[in-house]
Order: structure tokens, then C-alpha cells, then sequence
């Protein structure tokens, strides 16, 4: 009798253990073929989709990188800052609706030893819950260049966000 029951219990352990491992497995392969579905829906990477993502991918360093929404957009005059430090002030301030650590990744791909990030925050960033409409709306069409500078676990984490 206690030999059945210790055959009983060592079978679930191997059945328990077994669905484990599958799940595991399984939900891996699918987070994987969900991961490359995504990328392969993009349009190859050539030509950056703004002058913004060219300067900041193509601009040799030391540069002097601002970053933030409309307000910097519109406030920094990065000719005037560069010719005053002598150094090259590159903008690529676009929209305080895009999300706050999907330009911090850009910024960690694409800067350079002696690069100088200037990165005023704008109000939004520090009560938003989620992701704007918009955002989401152009993350795999003009604002897919944000999603080719993540590696591949934040483009994984970021398209199960959506």
C-alpha cells in the first residue's frame, strides 16, 4: 500500500514538473514568434525616419544631445548653444507624449564617448500611467526607429505593453 501511494506521489511530482517545463517552454516560443511577428512587420532599417534620428545616429561626437518634448523642440536654439561652448548641440526633442524610457533607450544606443545629454523633462513625465494614443498608434510606422533602438527583450516587453 505504501509503495502505491510513494508511486502516486512521484508521479505527480514528474506530471507537476512536466507541465512546468512545458509551460515554460511554451510560453517562451511565444513570446519569441511574437517578438520576431512584430519586427518583421517594420519596414527595413535604411534612411531614419526624421533629420532628428539622422543627427543623433550620424553626427560624429563629442556632442552636446537635448532631448525632451515640444518645449525643447521649440526653445533651444542648438546653433547658437554650440557656436557659444564649441562643441556640436544636436535637438532631437519630438513629443512629450512618446514615452520617457523609450528615449532614455535611444539616448543609451546612440550616444557616443564625450556625448553631453541635456535632458529637460517635461511635465507629463512624471504622472503618466501608460503610453499616449498616439504613441502607440505610430510606434511601428514614423516612430519605428524608437523601436529599432531597443534590444530585443524591450522590443518583446514593449509590443506586450501595447
Amino acid at each position: 500500500m505504501k509503495t502505491q501511494i510513494n508511486i502516486k506521489k512521484r508521479s505527480a511530482r514528474k506530471l507537476a514538473a512536466s507541465f512546468l517545463v512545458g509551460t515554460a517552454l511554451t510560453a517562451g516560443a511565444i513570446l519569441g514568434g511574437y517578438g520576431v511577428l512584430v519586427d518583421s512587420l517594420f519596414e527595413p532599417e535604411g534612411l531614419p525616419t526624421t533629420y532628428k534620428w539622422f543627427l543623433l545616429k550620424e553626427v560624429p561626437g563629442p556632442r552636446l544631445i537635448f532631448e525632451s518634448g515640444s518645449n525643447t523642440h521649440h526653445a533651444i536654439n542648438t546653433d547658437m548653444i554650440g557656436e557659444a561652448l564649441g562643441i556640436t548641440a544636436i535637438n532631437i526633442a519630438d513629443n512629450g507624449g512618446y514615452a520617457l524610457e523609450d528615449k532614455v533607450t535611444r539616448l543609451e544606443t546612440y550616444t557616443q564617448a564625450g556625448d553631453v545629454v541635456v535632458l529637460p523633462l517635461e511635465w507629463t513625465f512624471y504622472h503618466r500611467e501608460k503610453l499616449t494614443d498616439d504613441y502607440i498608434d505610430t510606434i511601428f510606422t514614423e516612430n519605428r526607429d524608437y523601436y529599432h533602438s531597443m534590444p530585443f527583450t524591450k522590443r518583446v516587453q514593449r509590443a506586450l505593453s501595447i
